[in-house]
């Protein structure tokens, strides 16, 4: 008796766990688009990385809608007394990238942020031309937008250096995937800015004592500060009108004349960049003209004064 009882207990727990094992034979049912055979998780298939096997085959015909493209966006902001830029990338729109980077750059600037660039993919692309001052490309593709940048600068007859690139990425991604996270570059500072300016009577004194003479000031820590007191000292000098003739950040500047006491200036980033300016100007407007150096200043150091700029044979 004992016996049987045992056995009827064993049959009855054999019929009972295999009631709890599902039926291999039957399909496991998933939402619509993701195949149920083998995947007892309903995990939908991986646009990546192949199906639930891990080869490495094209989606599956039933899952389209899982798909979908996801464009980063672009903005690039400055401000004309920064040489720091704010820039942000892979947002989720135009509108977001452009916003989050005014905003960072009106914190530290308070006004008169400008936005250089805003796009949907492909590569920004940004560096000092000869006066220190930045200038802007955008390309579909990194070359294309650095070779744009160049383009660029040579059409106004300058040479500019790159400084750096941002490139949102414009990608197929499942949906199940976490959105792209944005990047940015959002400094709390305005950056290191020197500035110069170079201001004269005009109309040109001809005749007059202030023929050839100029005044250069430098050191300045904003564009309006160095301009204002160019001319400002050029008027109370001469008490004549007086304007700004050549400016810039973080450059240097050579000052020269000719024959006629007619001045003229050159800037570069480097003191051999701007003596590669000044003879390539030198050559290509004043054939026939010695060109003599009156004076060669760096932004960086403060000065206001007067440059005479007479020819002396």
């Amino acid at each position: 008796m004992r016996f049987l009882s045992t056995a009827l207990l064993f049959i009855a727990l054999m019929v009972g766990f295999s009631a709890l094992v599902p039926d291999p034979t039957q399909a496991q049912r998933c939402p619509a688009g993701i195949p149920g055979a083998g995947n007892p998780g309903c995990i939908p298939p991986d646009v990546y990385h192949g199906n639930q096997n891990g080869n490495q085959q094209a989606p599956q015909a039933e899952a389209p809608l899982l798909v979908k493209w996801q464009a980063g966006h672009s903005a690039l902001v400055w401000h004309g007394d920064a040489t720091e830029v704010w820039a942000v990338w892979d947002a989720d729109s135009v509108e977001d990238a452009t916003s989050m980077a005014m905003k960072a750059c009106t914190k530290v600037m308070g006004k008169d942020c400008v936005v250089a660039q805003a796009s949907t993919g492909g590569t920004i692309v940004f560096g000092p031309g000869p006066d220190g001052y930045l200038r802007a490309a955008w390309g579909k593709k990194k070359k294309g937008a650095i070779k744009q940048f160049h383009q660029n600068c040579a059409q106004a007859g300058i040479s500019c250096r790159v400084q750096e690139t941002i490139t949102s990425t414009h990608i197929q991604r499942p949906v199940m995937v976490p959105i792209m996270r944005t990047k940015a570059h959002l400094p709390e500072t305005r950056g290191a800015a020197a500035y110069g300016a170079v201001a004269s009577p005009k109309p040109d004194p001809i005749g007059t004592k202030w023929q050839g003479q100029v005044w250069l000031v430098t050191g300045q820590p904003t564009y309006a500060a160095a301009t204002d007191k160019a001319v400002a000292a050029c008027a109370t000098a001469t008490g004549l009108k007086c304007m700004v003739d050549a400016h810039g950040v973080n450059s240097n500047i050579y000052l020269y004349t000719t024959q006629d006491d007619m001045f003229f200036w050159s800037v570069g980033l480097s003191r051999k960049e701007a003596e590669a300016d000044m003879a390539r100007k030198c050559k290509q407007r004043f054939k026939g003209k010695k060109c003599v150096i009156a004076g060669f200043y760096d932004m960086q150091t403060p000065r206001n004064e007067m440059v005479a700029m007479q020819w002396n044979p």
